[in-house]
């Protein structure tokens, strides 16, 4: 199975792990399944945050269905609270 390395830039609340991290996941895993790959590998209080959070890359927000084919940047978009 070919795999493809992922970067994720942080924003908000992730800021915590750092500008960005870098992870592999199968090539054609989609958004929900990198969500799911993270929920297992970062610690259990990013869990909740993950669900909610979107991915983007450089021009739109990625739908949980969007096919990762070739390694790519993406960030990591929490839930932005406020008035």
């Amino acid at each position: 199975m070919n795999t493809i390395t992922i970067e994720i830039k942080c924003y908000g609340a992730f800021r915590e792990l750092g500008d960005s991290f870098v992870v592999e996941v199968p090539q054609n895993a989609n958004i929900a399944e990198l969500k799911q790959k993270l929920s297992n590998t970062l610690k259990a209080s990013y869990q909740s945050l993950i669900a909610e959070s979107v991915f983007a890359d450089t021009q739109q927000i990625l739908p949980n269905h969007y096919q990762l084919q070739t390694t790519t940047t993406l960030s990591i978009l929490p839930p932005v609270c406020g008035g």
